[in-house]
């Protein structure tokens, strides 16, 4: 009998502690979208960079620059060159161009001496869209929370999130939450670990065929994500050879 009541106890209090553990974790399942082009992402050149431009065999011209705040630099022989909006391998480009109307054959390599901090990007229905430096933001519910919150005109079952992957492509997650409960939601996107660019979508809350909407900012880049992003940096199309 004395065996019965321990055996009864100790099974009371596995059951016990069975009860309070904590539910298993919350975990979205994203409908994946791909871009039909791949893309590479480059940096743009704002006021405040620090520019270094070296020319080979030519030290007396090689310098380190600041961007102004109207965008230009001034370097010898040149003056004034606009700087500001461009990505550096056309800056390079156009600096190898107007050198080569003084030297010959000009080598000329330009780099970012104090490149800005990565960030995540938050835009549609939140309170304060923009971008997010990524070591603030570990995950789409902080980066979220960061933004000021989601809006009551959100659609909270169909956040995405956008990111340039290894492949080239541009991919969009759609976090399809629906019936999922806003304790859940908010518990799958603390889930989702974010990538220095990765921008996140909140859409409106009515706006049919969620998914097409993101084909369509995936598929046009240059007039889409590009306008959210500038004048961080840009994605442009790889040539269809590097396939």
């Amino acid at each position: 009998m004395l065996v019965r009541t321990v055996l009864a106890v100790l099974l009371l209090a596995l059951a016990a502690s069975c009860t309070d553990q904590p539910p298993a974790p919350f975990t979205l399942k994203p409908e994946v979208v791909k871009s039909m082009e791949r893309y590479t992402n480059q940096y743009v050149l704002s006021p405040g960079d620090q520019v270094e431009v070296l020319i080979f065999h030519v030290p007396d011209l090689s310098r380190t620059v600041t961007i102004r705040p109207d965008g230009f630099i001034s370097l010898p022989t040149l003056k004034e060159v606009k700087a500001g909006g461009l990505t550096v391998p056309e800056l390079d480009a156009q600096l190898t161009r107007l050198y080569g109307e003084r030297l010959v054959n000009p080598d000329v390599t330009v780099t970012v001496a104090n490149p800005r901090a990565a960030n995540v990007f938050v835009v549609g229905e939140v309170n304060k869209p923009g971008p997010i430096p990524v070591r603030d933001a570990p995950t789409a519910a902080v980066a979220i929370a960061d933004a000021g919150g989601i809006t009551k005109m959100a659609a909270r079952d169909a956040v995405a999130i956008i990111r340039l992957a290894d492949d080239g492509y541009l991919t969009g997650y759609v976090m399809d939450s629906k019936g999922a409960g806003e304790s859940a939601f908010f518990m799958g996107m603390s889930n989702m670990v974010l990538q220095p660019g990765d921008l996140i979508v909140v859409p409106e809350s009515g706006r049919s065929q969620f998914v097409r909407i993101i084909q369509d900012y995936l598929n046009t880049p240059t007039t889409g994500i590009n306008q959210v992003l500038n004048p961080y940096f840009q994605f442009k199309i790889l040539n269809n050879l590097t396939k």
